[in-house]
């Protein structure tokens, strides 16, 4: 792995950096604008609210603040500033999940106020349910823990897990004493000419804390760079195609305190997301000779349903300090409909009826206990889970009978997990261990019905997974930290199930593979931090390996395509990270206020099959991000000056050495504030201020170097925010 010859340039960089800029003993906590802290809090890494610089792990923090000021809107707008961490993209169906070094999908495990969201599935142009059941206006922080953290969260945290923290009351009214408050948020953004209106409102009376929030959004298609495109049908548009949405968006919580040992927290969830597209790049001859489709459209809708009830317990015995459990139930629904006209094969005008949903019931109960120089974190998690899906065709032509059918069957899936971990502190804090181990077992019964009737083998996995962790601190100043992680990811079941054999006089049908292993990862990352009066560096380098790899494989031998899924590669990723933050004013004697931010992240990686290695193309290209941030003293204002440097991916680096590659490109954004009154805030961002024409590798690997409408890809040029909140 390597780490033999860069631990030695890490450490001498490090120490020379802290030297030179005269860090001081003490650390200092984090002041507006200045975004990256060792003092944060942060929870994912160990299941305990632990500070940054304490913990054996990459986390990447993100606040209501950093989130306001940086105007987000999604999750991609969320991560602009985070290299090494994307938001992928589904097309139509929008931003579906997460890309942590280089790995995707379910791969990824993502929580929502510890509640586990359902798996992403995807088959075809029309079939799709994404992850992406989250509003950012909802949020109070964002976590993205990198690396293989299956010792702590289970299946599908091969890559990582990204976790979201929700608002709550408390975040709106005072330390103590009865109280009412709340939020008003107006927000444009020119990207997809959204409108977005949240309103908040909390309160304390006694014990009993409450809180509602509200958020709409409305808007368009997202903006291409636009100048000069083609609004044609077919390969030849490279405009967008028309597309509207809206979503809404409530979240509910009531605590309360029952006495100085007990709390109880309940927590509503409702996320609706609708849209409309007309899908003019696939209309025509130009796409496809043989269909030559014509009124090509879908309408989408997501939602997502949640119920929680969670107990703190403080009782301090024998058996732990606190205790917390909780109950969740959430159902995760995606209905789509695609309409479309063609003569081919007699369809005529054909609707395409496409639901898949996943019901899911969870309980987990974690322990904490402290005892002399050990934190025990132990605990355990049972979740069941039903997935359904129907992919209902109707000819409203009555050319054809309507086909009505599943592509799996109905699926009950069964986990559970128990878990321990110590943390270990030593030599008056100056070490701190952290080992940790997990198992986990997976069972999953298909059933078959008169839409599916095959009976399918049930399939069942199960693993044993270890972390170890280690923070040595030489000084106040200066630590070094790392960790070894293992990481298991059970079968997905559309890998074990999708079937379809109904396409075979096309030329190609889908068989299921039950018997898949799981997959599994070992992980080493080592680093090293600095920080004090003058501000904070991270870096860190990281090598992951990664066993029987599931992936569709395709099989002519038969005359005719035959997709499965299969364990068939091996993986290797690695690469290098390193954020930091200074504060001028305390550095160089700037106006105090003066910040400066960078960010890094470079990663490689590659498969091996039968003695072939290929690059891993969901490997993003190397990022870079430096920016500059003011904030008044007296708070009145601020702007900041982000650049966003992306390097070119290289053909060396791409499976298709005849696909297309990204050219490298720099972005410049200004986003200010200003507080008019104590209450009332304005902001404003302008994005792309050079107006660049460039592409995100992650939206157009794949795609071939001639294809002719690359250009529909193409990211925004010059584009603005502005919002207004009220606080009271």
């Amino acid at each position: 792995m390597k780490t033999h010859h860069i631990v030695p340039i890490l450490i001498a960089g490090v120490s020379h950096l802290s030297l030179a800029t005269g860090v001081g003993a003490a650390t200092i906590e984090a002041e507006p604008g200045r975004d990256f802290s060792l003092e944060t809090i942060v929870v994912s890494a160990t299941r305990t609210a632990e500070r940054l610089e304490d913990v054996a792990a990459t986390v990447s923090v993100l606040d209501q603040e950093q989130l306001d000021q940086i105007m987000a809107t999604d999750i991609r707008d969320m991560l602009r500033y985070e290299p090494g961490v994307e938001a992928t993209n589904a097309g139509r169906f929008g931003l579906s999940g997460f890309n942590i070094r280089g790995l995707a999908g379910n791969r990824v495990k993502i929580l929502v106020d510890g509640t586990e969201q359902s798996e992403g599935f995807a088959s075809g142009p029309w079939l799709n349910s994404p992850r992406n059941f989250v509003d950012i206006d909802s949020l109070a922080q964002v976590e993205v823990l990198r690396g293989p953290a299956s010792s702590l969260y289970g299946s599908d945290a091969l890559a990582g897990v990204v976790s979201f923290s929700t608002k709550s009351p408390s975040a709106y009214l005072e330390e103590s004493g009865n109280d009412t408050g709340g939020h008003l948020k107006f927000l444009y953004d020119s990207v997809t000419n959204m409108v977005t209106e949240t309103a908040t409102i909390a309160n304390r009376t006694g014990d009993l804390e409450t809180m509602l929030q509200y958020t709409r959004r409305d808007g368009g298609e997202t903006e291409n760079y636009g100048e000069g495109y083609s609004d044609a049908t077919g390969n030849d548009r490279t405009l967008p195609d028309p597309y509207d949405f809206s979503s809404n968006n409530v979240l509910g919580k009531i605590e309360y305190q029952v006495n100085e040992a007990h709390r109880l927290k309940f927590i509503g969830e409702y996320f609706r997301s609708s849209s409309h597209i007309d899908i003019l790049s696939l209309e025509g001859p130009s796409y496809s000779t043989r269909y030559n489709y014509s009124g090509y459209t879908g309408d989408d809708v997501f939602t997502r349903k949640h119920i929680g009830l969670t107990h703190e317990w403080t009782a301090e015995n024998a058996l732990f300090d606190t205790m917390n459990w909780t109950v969740d139930w959430q159902q995760s629904d995606a209905e789509e409909q695609t309409h479309n006209t063609t003569e081919a094969y007699g369809y005529g005008t054909r609707l395409i009826d496409y639901r898949h949903g996943e019901e899911n019931f969870q309980l987990s109960a974690q322990f904490d206990k402290e005892t002399g120089a050990h934190h025990f974190t132990y605990g355990a998690i049972y979740q069941h889970a039903r997935q359904e899906n129907r992919t209902d065709k109707y000819y409203l032509d009555g050319g054809r009978a309507d086909e009505l059918s599943r592509y799996t069957p109905v699926v009950k899936g069964e986990t559970f997990g128990i878990y321990l971990q110590d943390q270990i502190t030593l030599m008056d804090g100056a070490l701190i261990l952290s080992p940790g181990l997990r198992y986990d077992s997976f069972k999953a019964s298909p059933k078959a019905d008169e839409l599916y009737e095959a009976q399918l083998e049930n399939h069942s996995s199960d693993k044993l997974t270890f972390r170890s962790g280690l923070v040595f601190k030489f000084n106040d100043t200066l630590s070094l930290f790392g960790q070894y992680a293992q990481g298991f990811k059970a079968p997905e079941l559309i890998q074990l199930y999708r079937e379809d054999q109904s396409s075979a006089y096309r030329g190609y049908v889908t068989l299921s593979n039950p018997d898949l292993n799981p997959e599994s990862s070992e992980s080493v990352e080592i680093g090293l931090r600095a920080g004090g009066k003058v501000g904070n560096f991270e870096i860190v380098y990281f090598s992951s390996s990664y066993d029987d790899f599931i992936e569709q494989t395709i099989d002519r031998s038969t005359g005719i395509s035959v997709y499965r899924y299969a364990n068939y590669a091996s993986a290797e990723i690695e690469g290098a990270e390193a954020r930091a933050a200074f504060w001028l004013d305390e550095l160089l004697g700037a106006p105090k206020g003066l910040s400066f931010q960078a960010a890094f992240a470079y990663a490689k990686g590659d498969t091996t099959q039968d003695g072939i290695t290929t690059p891993i193309d969901s490997v993003a290209p190397t990022k870079t991000v430096l920016g500059m941030t003011y904030d008044a003293p007296n708070e009145t204002w601020g702007a900041g000056l982000t650049t966003t440097l992306v390097g070119a991916k290289s053909e060396s680096r791409m499976s298709d050495t005849e696909g297309f590659a990204t050219e490298g490109y720099t972005l410049l954004d200004l986003t200010a504030y200003v507080n008019l009154t104590e209450n009332l805030a304005f902001r404003a961002g302008i994005f792309n201020l050079t107006n660049k024409e460039y592409w995100l590798w992650e939206d157009v690997r794949g795609y071939a170097a001639d294809t002719s409408f690359i250009d529909r890809y193409t990211q925004p040029g010059r584009n603005a925010s502005v919002s207004l909140q009220y606080r009271f």
